[in-house]
Formats: structure tokens, sequence, C-alpha cells
């Protein structure tokens, strides 16, 4: 990741869902020393609820975006400390802090921190109080709260308690307690959590259930390690049955600007930069993935980076080619992602798509029925027009893929946007039909290679 290229500025009402999700996915796996596992995380609750707090500070309010999607937010709110004699100081709070699991450890919670006091300074805040990694949070100048005798409300100063002064004996010596937003102590009403929480996960349920697919599969060691030994995996293009039609679908690519959805290895990208793209970004859910694309097809004009493809920001008219190769079969709503798709491109766009063919996808179980003597018999195809969910076993483990009909891949790309300028199934090259099984490859289509224009 080049953090240079990270833009840090104030989260908008669009941000909101987003921010939401992302709070949710970083914290959701975090044990907190010294506390039991909890069983519904409080933060993502905690940042719908700030944002309706009186004591909400919308000015400093920020996310950090990169390649226009958000991998980082930070939160803040005026609290006070009320002294012995029931005077007033007025304090500010941050908190939560979240940032893309994937890309945690990269300074990006540092950068939103940094940025935000900075900010906090300008506006004239003079000081503030955190519950905090005691360990961390001292490179940004927090010190204990016990120095200024600052206690929480029950009269404790935990660790964890920390204070910083943005202006010199702004906290003085004289102690007394903090008190912060309801917002806090509002999203520990477990009540009011687990419903928050039920239509948060209807909200996102699609997402959670693509990015639980994406973990749950490609990421385990044991199927990636037997993904590593497919022909297309130690071979690259030239092991992939269909690269020679799919290859033929690519435009020039002279100074093309390249999106590679769902990217893999990266051998699509590679093949776009060494034959004249001006750039490429590529992502992939996996981090698995992404590790072997760097390792394999690094090349100075390609950037990768972990990243679930229906959570992508798409940017408007950014990309000269889009190219997803075996990837949206594992889509519920492709019309949703075509949509996308087209918005990114710029006009007259291109976009590749490599998909596994209805007739794969509705075929029973995905598998051939053998004979009494371990021949192949047929292809058994059943309820075609019954389009959703496929469970499926693919490389020994259980698979949930989409299928769709060929009226839905087709006509959906009509419907977005598209003119189709080439529709091809996929079938192996005469030198590869001496290979085990790609005989029987041409009894049954299995990929649908499709090239489209955006109007």
């Amino acid at each position: 990741m080049d953090t240079k290229q990270l833009t840090i500025r104030q989260e908008g009402f669009d941000d909101h869902e987003a921010v939401e999700f992302l709070t949710f996915r970083s914290f959701v796996d975090l044990d907190i020393p010294g506390m039991p596992k909890r069983k519904i995380p409080t933060e993502h609750y905690l940042v719908s609820l700030l944002r309706k707090d009186p004591d909400f500070i919308p000015e400093l309010d920020f996310v950090a975006v990169y390649n226009n999607e958000i991998i980082g937010s930070i939160f803040y709110s005026r609290s006070k400390v009320i002294r012995p004699n029931g005077a007033v100081v007025e304090t500010v709070t941050f908190g939560p802090v979240a940032v893309k699991t994937e890309l945690q450890g990269w300074g990006i919670s540092s950068a939103l921190i940094q940025h935000s006091l900075k900010k906090a300074r300008e506006l004239g805040y003079k000081s503030l109080l955190i519950m905090g990694h005691e360990a961390y949070y001292p490179r940004f100048g927090f010190v204990p709260a016990s120095r200024f005798g600052i206690t929480l409300e029950d009269g404790s100063s935990p660790a964890a308690l920390m204070a910083l002064e943005l202006s010199e004996g702004a906290l003085g010596t004289t102690g007394g307690k903090w008190l912060y937003a309801d917002a806090y102590t509002q999203s520990e009403d477990q009540k009011a959590l687990e419903a928050y929480h039920e239509r948060f996960l209807k909200k996102f349920e699609k997402r959670l259930k693509g990015e639980k697919m994406t973990k749950n599969i490609y990421d385990s060691q044991q199927f990636f390690d037997e993904y590593a030994e497919m022909d297309r995996s130690k071979e690259g293009l030239k092991g992939a049955g269909e690269w020679g039609q799919f290859q033929e679908l690519f435009p020039d690519l002279t100074n093309l600007k390249v999106l590679d959805i769902g990217c893999g290895y990266g051998w699509h990208s590679k093949y776009a930069a060494d034959n004249g793209a001006k750039s490429v970004f590529a992502f992939d859910g996996s981090v698995k993935m992404i590790e072997r694309a760097k390792k394999l097809n690094s090349d100075p004009k390609i950037t990768y980076q972990v990243q679930d493809l229906e959570t992508y920001a798409f940017p408007a008219e950014t990309f000269d080619l889009v190219i997803s190769n075996l990837v949206l079969h594992y889509i519920e709503d492709l019309e949703e992602i075509y949509k996308k798709i087209n918005r990114t491109l710029t006009p007259g766009g291109i976009f590749l798509l490599n998909i596994e063919h209805p007739i794969y996808t509705s075929g029973v179980n995905q598998e051939w029925t053998y004979g009494e003597n371990g021949e192949i018999l047929n292809w058994p195809i059943d309820n075609y027009f019954y389009t959703g969910q496929r469970e499926t076993i693919f490389l020994g483990q259980h698979v949930t893929k989409q299928h769709h009909t060929l009226t839905q891949i087709l006509n959906g790309l009509l419907s977005t946007g598209f003119v189709l300028e080439t529709v091809e199934e996929a079938r192996p090259p005469q030198d590869m039909l001496d290979l085990p099984g790609m005989k029987d490859e041409l009894r049954r289509p299995m990929m649908l290679l499709i090239r489209a224009k955006k109007v």
C-alpha cells in the first residue's frame, strides 16, 4: 500500500453505511485484554449513536480514503472534567478509531489521529481524554490521566485513562471526574445493542455472506494449497484452457487504465502491464491471493489490494478496461455489479467477463454422472430457471456459488448500459485435447466469455 495516496477528509452523509460496516469489521474479532470475549461488538452501534448525540463534533469526524475506498474513520465528541468544587473543564475525546482489518499496521490510525489532533487545536480545543491502550497512545503525547488527578466517574483511574493537553496547563492539577457523551453508555445497553445488530445484519446480509465465503474458502490453507496445484496456478495463462479465446477479446492495451476485479494470482494484471497498459489496479477479497500475486506478478504499474468486490467504490469514469475472470458466479446480484462496472468505465470503455456457463452452474452437483465401469455418461442439468445459490464441492471443500441464466447474464449487461461485442463459449484448444479429461470438456461448456462496451 502506498500511504502517499491516502486521503483524509470529513465524513459525509453518504459515507455512513460504509463507516458503520467498516467499524463492525474492525472490531468484530477484537479481544479486549482482561475482558471476556464479546458476543456482539458495540463499536458499530456506538458510531450510529454518536452521530445523534448533542456532544458529537462533526468538524472532527474524519475518514481515511485509499483508491476511493473508506479504509479508516475516527469520531470526536465533547466531554468534561468536574472539579471537586463543581467547576467544569471542557475537554474532548475520540473513539472509536476503525481501520480496515487487512490494512491494520500500515499507519492509517496514526494518520487519522495526527490529522484530527491538528484540526482540534485549530478549532480551539485545549485538551483530550480517552480510554486507550497505554502502550500505543504515548507516541501522540498522551500520558496517564492520573498525573492530572483525573479519574472516571466512579473514582477509579485505570491505566487506559489517558490525557493530552493541546494547550499547556489546560488540565491543571486540581483533578476531577471525567464525564463523556451519553452515547458511550447507551451503546452498552444489551437489548438496544441486540436490536440494532439484528437490523445491521439484515442490511448487510449479502456483503457479510460474500466475505464469509471468501474468508472461509480462499484464505483456507488447505484450499489454497490445493488451488496452487492447478495448472492455471502453476503455469499461469498458458495453463488456462480458455485463455486463447479470452486473449483475443482484449483491446489494444497501450496507455489504458485497467481494473482487474477478483484478480487472483494477478496473471491478467501482469499481461496488461506487459502489453502497454498505463496502470493496473487489481484487487481480490483473499489475503492469500494478493500475497501470491505480489510475489509472482509484481510490476511498478500494478497496484494490488485486498478488497471485497461488493464494497468497492468503483469511482466514476476512471478505467478504460475492466477485467473479471471467474469471479461473478460468486455474486448474487449481477445487475448491481454491472451498474458499478459501467459507472467506473470511461466512455467507450471495455468490460471483459469470464463467468462460469449457466449449463455448468445448473449441473447437478456440478459433476458428471458415471457408469458402472467409471465411464462418463452425461452432464445432468436441473432447476435451470431456479436461479440463486448452488452448493458444490471444489478442491475438496464445500463452496457456495450463484447460478444465473443466460438471459440474466446477457440481458443484465444490455439493461445496464452495455452493448455486446462478442459472446463465446470456452472450449479447450486443439493442443490441450490430449490432456486428461480435456476431450470431455467438449461435451458441455464450462465458461462463458463476453466482451461488452460501455455505450
